[in-house]
């Protein structure tokens, strides 16, 4: 299975390829709730025509909105692009004051694969995609 990191650089490397001028359409922020309630704030940057779509997470030191740049070339480049707060960080809710320690990856794996799933099944049920 590949690292986040590694996954984190190949979305970097498909973004810078598809670098293009922005798009004119208006990013929209979404509310995507987890199986436990939580709700995940996102940006979806509409591509303004049907075609794939990518899913950006951010490094635990940031936030979705360091990804706004790529975002939107992604979407002027005809991707259909949403960008997520995960749990406990930028303004999506979950907050992390007792997560830390030698238990914070315990915790972190009992969360993680619901909030990627609740990410996932909003973009792939987006109308504006189509299957590749």
């Amino acid at each position: 299975m590949k690292s986040i990191k590694q996954r984190q650089i190949f979305l970097l490397l498909v973004a810078l390829f598809f670098v293009h001028n922005a798009s004119g359409n208006a990013p929209r922020v979404v509310d995507l709730k987890t199986p436990d309630g939580t709700i995940l704030k996102g940006t979806y940057f509409a591509a303004g025509k049907p075609g794939p779509g990518v899913l950006l997470f951010h490094q635990s030191n940031r936030t979705r909105k360091s990804w706004n740049e790529v975002a939107r070339k992604l979407a002027a480049a005809g991707i259909n692009t949403l960008t997520i707060d995960v749990r406990g960080h930028g303004d999506t809710g979950g907050h992390l004051d007792n997560w830390t320690g030698p238990k914070w990856k315990e915790v972190r794996k009992e969360w993680w694969p619901g909030d990627l799933d609740a990410a996932f099944e909003f973009l792939v049920s987006h109308p504006a995609l189509r299957a590749m």
